[in-house]
């Protein structure tokens, strides 16, 4: 079953010739890792941000179709998105320090979020939830201030929120970049525990190979605003075809 499914995506600025994205065709399936694979530059954030329905006053959106959780997208108002994003469509952000106010303390900010989007938080579950992440003393975590937990910390807290919501689409910008290795290590193993366990299906950007070939069902190479190939394997064992895939993938 496809959860997204999107043909002929055109973005561009307004009154210009300039293409930030061309006659883009992308699925996401239930129960899937789909990695969009491309240098820097090459669209892949502008991509992730046009899939929430973030697009800023200058920039020209047209797709031939577009289906969201059995819905064309036409369909959905600017309140329908807002209850979209953060419930069923859930962002991993590129770099963690921005996910929470520094000098507040976690928990008040998760219990602020969840008041905004109108649900329950159950404080026994989110920790059980961040144990089953490995994030250690979870409780005294997240009775911190953001500013004194760790970057990977964060994207793991941010990931025990998705699940806590129920979010069925996780959308991971580039989500280990501006951490460590050891940080890297952890943030990619609760990324893979949670499409495993939590089945949910996860659009992940990246430009890091090994990331991308071991943790994907399907990867989509971008170059120039284009997919220029796309690949499916449960294995891993991706056959990349075009000379600039395999320049990218292989060494």
């Amino acid at each position: 079953m496809k959860l997204l499914s999107i043909e002929g995506l055109n973005v561009r600025v307004k009154d210009s010739e300039k293409e930030i994205l061309s006659k883009l065709n992308f699925d996401l399936k239930e129960n899937s890792i789909h990695t969009v694979f491309g240098s820097s530059g090459s669209g892949k954030s502008t991509f992730l941000k046009i899939l929430l329905n973030l697009v800023p006053e200058n920039i020209q959106v047209n797709s031939k179709s577009w289906s969201l959780f059995n819905k064309e997208k036409n369909e959905y108002s600017e309140e329908d998105w807002v209850r979209l994003r953060g419930k069923q469509m859930f962002l991993i952000p590129q770099n963690p320090i921005h996910s929470f106010h520094p000098y507040f303390e976690v928990e008040t900010q998760i219990k602020d979020f969840f008041k905004i989007k109108k649900m329950k938080f159950s404080r026994k579950e989110f920790i059980d939830i961040l144990n089953s992440l490995n994030v250690q003393s979870p409780s005294e975590k997240i009775q911190s201030r953001a500013a004194k937990i760790s970057g990977g910390e964060r994207q793991r807290i941010l990931i025990a929120l998705a699940i806590q919501v129920g979010a069925k689409v996780l959308l991971a910008d580039e989500p280990t970049s501006a951490l460590d290795s050891v940080s890297t290590k952890s943030v990619l193993s609760s990324l893979y525990n949670t499409f495993e366990k939590h089945k949910l299906s996860i659009v992940l950007i990246t430009h890091d190979r090994k990331i991308a070939k071991e943790l994907s069902n399907e990867i989509s190479i971008l170059y120039r605003g284009e997919i220029i190939e796309n690949q499916i394997s449960r294995l891993g064992n991706f056959q990349f075809q075009t000379e600039y895939a395999q320049e990218l993938m292989y060494d």
